[in-house]
């Protein structure tokens, strides 16, 4: 009797000595899913169509299409900057301002062309040995015109403009594309107070277009020829004034 309650004994003992188990709690097949936060939740972009007018040029990409019966036009021209020289006065920004005709200062839209996008990046040329960047805008058909350029110099504060000069007129026609020519500066030397050498730019326009349009087509290769009009610019009104 004695063993029988020793052995009832021992097995009691070893039973309350083991480990006892949790069980897991048991949960819906809802409380199971990954709840979504604002990490885990699968980000959605949007997308948008690219833009009808690079805002700088060519090489940022071109929408080559007018769909059939537009009221709109495109405009083909291009920019170009001198070789450049590190001394007082070169431009290392040339900024050109149109608008519809008869316009007001509201209506201002510009063109800008620079060798220095960003801090750390240089812009790229569209042609081959100049710098120069090739410009479509898409235009609501109407008359405009190019009221002048400002540049911003090397080496001095703020912006110059040329004095005396009138705006260049083009007219827009609906699904039709029109080349105005190649807005091409040149330089002049002359010397401040100091006696300092000085560059001063003027831009007058060429026909550029052996340059301009093999860009262009390159770009949009599947661009019906037969709507593109040339119709360069009259550049006299930029012509610089005689002095006596």
């Amino acid at each position: 009797m004695k063993q029988l309650l020793f052995v009832m004994l021992v097995s009691l003992t070893a039973i309350a000595q083991q480990p006892s188990e949790t069980p897991a709690p048991v949960s819906s097949p809802a409380a199971q899913q990954t709840p979504t936060t604002k990490e885990s939740a699968t980000p959605t972009t949007e997308t948008s169509s690219p833009s009808a007018i690079p805002a700088e040029g060519a090489s940022t990409g071109i929408a080559c299409d007018l769909p059939k019966g537009s009221n709109d036009g495109f405009v083909i021209i291009s920019a170009a900057l001198p070789p450049y020289e590190h001394h007082l006065g070169f431009p290392v920004l040339i900024r050109y301002t149109y608008k519809p005709k008869g316009g007001g200062w509201l209506k201002n839209k510009t063109l800008s062309i620079s060798r220095a996008q960003h801090f750390s990046h240089k812009a790229d040329s569209d042609f081959d040995g100049v710098f120069g960047k090739l410009y479509v805008l898409r235009l609501p058909a109407g008359d405009y015109q190019f009221s002048g350029w400002e540049d911003s110099p090397l080496g001095m504060n703020g912006t110059e403009q040329p004095a005396g000069i009138h705006p260049l007129t083009f007219a827009v026609a609906g699904g039709r594309a029109v080349y105005l020519g190649g807005f091409d500066p040149s330089m002049s030397e002359g010397k401040n107070l100091f006696h300092r050498k000085v560059d001063t730019t003027w831009v007058l326009v060429h026909d550029d277009q052996s340059r301009d349009l093999p860009v262009f087509f390159n770009k949009c290769p599947g661009f019906d020829r037969n709507l593109l009009d040339v119709r360069v610019m009259d550049t006299s009104p930029w012509l610089p004034q005689k002095t006596n």
